[in-house]
């Protein structure tokens, strides 16, 4: 499977924590067939959001959608549409192929807590996983 947004997905902003997949699914299918969609809800402790992805298998279906949907109003949310976003291959130019990424490593910081007799000390761990 393909990591990264195609031409022809939409992102839909501000839509509502009660809209379904098949909500989504019934607003954009009549502009075309659908090839993936998904809702993604995120939680702080003062807000919850949601949006969603939907990608078209024609990009002209897509572009009719957008331009259709654009300010749609689900339940009590107006969505806002955004074009997905393609990530940009890094290109050596002088030689015309692709540069080497170097390898990312992630570093996790463990915490446990050890306590003497008469303080409580912390202590923490700092591990790379390669």
């Amino acid at each position: 499977t393909n990591l990264f947004f195609s031409m022809s997905t939409i992102i839909v902003n501000n839509i509502s924590a009660d809209t379904s997949r098949f909500d989504l699914e019934a607003a954009f299918q009549p502009y075309g067939p659908i090839h993936r969609d998904n809702i993604v809800t995120r939680q702080t402790k003062a807000n919850t959001w949601s949006f969603a992805f939907v990608t078209f298998e024609s990009r002209n279906n897509a572009e009719t959608a957008f331009m259709e949907l654009q300010g749609y109003r689900m339940d009590y949310m107006i969505w806002h549409l955004e074009w997905g976003r393609t990530r940009k291959k890094n290109y050596d130019n002088s030689k015309g192929a692709l540069e080497k990424q170097q390898p990312r490593h992630r570093r996790s910081l463990s915490f446990s807590t050890t306590s003497t007799s008469a303080t409580s000390t912390t202590a923490s761990c700092i591990s790379y996983h390669r």
